[in-house]
């Protein structure tokens, strides 16, 4: 695509729209074509967390140079409440950020809406209620294909005072783990689940019952938002091809929690940058990203497998150490991380009905 004076991209998520703004500020004509009626449709203002690991460089200052002068609400998580199988409650502090809460959504200071104006002012132009045909697409950042991670969402307004808030108990969130995030009278309690899609809503119910008794959450009958995780290894073959895939549409999250906004913006951008310099996406992001996603995958074992012991460890380093650095030392890496991950290869296969190939990390039996 060098040379390439047109770009149009499907799908007008937080990787779409970086590439866009990219793009569009390199002097290419963008399109940006979106099923959807706006940005961030499926979202209604609930918070999500924009993570501060394992990178070096501060997440708030990605975000504010793909944004320019567009503001958009952030609030910085220095602390995190953390209970384990016991019940117990640790706390994970940290000196700089772990990560900032923020909105997601069409509103002007969310995060949706404030890259669409940082991409209106750059001078992309949206076409909403459309489907883009494959053959004329150069940049595909339409989200997951499959769900294998599945998140059900209460948001709502609180008088709780703020905070982070997290369970991993897997009699309750099983694979995953439950959430509470309060930023300024808004709340999420919410719950994940990892290969039990079935176990979702109960575990929404158990998850704010937890919450309810240690930290005073309101009666909730039911959930408000329903999510999908879809997580696999990004494949270098494929992702050489036009169109080029990224965020969670190429695989770009976090393997161990499922966070991905951060990689979809990082993928976003670096994608742009092979279509202005010609450089093959495949063997770029594999030297961004690569490393990560082979500690990721050891940490998604060592979550599965250990259980409640791995959680027990998780949360003893998290009570004793800076939080932030707890989540860089988790994609360090070493010998035995690597060894895990060739184990974790070994060890998973895919479902009849996967869409990923050998590439699948989350839709996978274990043999045996």
């Amino acid at each position: 695509m060098e040379n390439q004076e047109h770009v149009v991209i499907a799908g007008a998520g937080p990787a779409g729209l970086a590439s866009a703004i990219t793009l569009a500020r390199a002097g290419l004509s963008v399109e940006v074509r979106e099923l959807r009626g706006d940005v961030g449709g499926h979202f209604r203002g609930n918070l999500q967390l924009l993570t501060n690991y394992p990178d070096l460089e501060d997440a708030r200052t990605e975000l504010c140079s793909l944004l320019g002068s567009v503001p958009v609400s952030l609030w910085p998580q220095r602390s995190a409440q953390l209970f384990g199988p016991s019940g117990k409650c640790v706390s994970g502090r940290s000196s700089e950020p772990f990560g900032y809460l923020l909105h997601r959504g069409p509103d002007p200071t969310a995060l949706d809406g404030a890259l669409k104006r940082a991409a209106e002012e750059a001078g992309v132009q949206f076409r909403f209620h459309t489907r883009a045909r494959p053959e004329e697409v150069d940049i595909v950042a339409t989200g997951g294909a499959a769900a294998q991670g599945v998140a059900r969402e209460w948001f709502g307004r609180t008088e709780l005072p703020d905070g982070f808030h997290a369970v991993f108990d897997n009699r309750i969130c099983p694979g995953g783990f439950g959430y509470l995030l309060v930023a300024e009278g808004y709340t999420v309690v919410g719950a994940a689940v990892v290969r039990h899609r079935e176990r979702a809503q109960e575990a929404f119910h158990k998850t704010v019952r937890f919450f309810r008794e240690r930290a005073g959450v309101p009666r909730i009958e039911h959930p408000t938002l329903s999510g999908s995780l879809d997580l696999f290894l990004p494949d270098p073959e494929r992702t050489n091809m036009r169109p080029l895939h990224v965020g969670e549409a190429g695989g770009f999250a976090d393997h161990l929690f499922g966070f991905g906004i951060r990689l979809a913006l990082q993928s976003g951008v670096l994608a742009a940058q092979c279509v202005l310099s010609g450089r093959a996406f495949g063997p770029a992001w594999e030297e961004h990203f690569g490393q990560r996603f082979e500690m990721g995958l050891a940490n998604r074992f060592l979550y599965e497998t250990g259980g409640h012991l791995a959680y027990r460890w998780f949360l003893s380093k998290a009570s004793c150490s800076d939080f932030r650095e707890v989540g860089q030392a988790l994609y360090k890496p070493n010998a035995a991380k690597r060894a895990l991950a060739v184990l974790a290869r070994a060890v998973w296969k895919k479902q009849p009905d996967c869409i990923h190939g050998a590439q699948c990390v989350w839709c996978r039996l274990q043999k045996g």
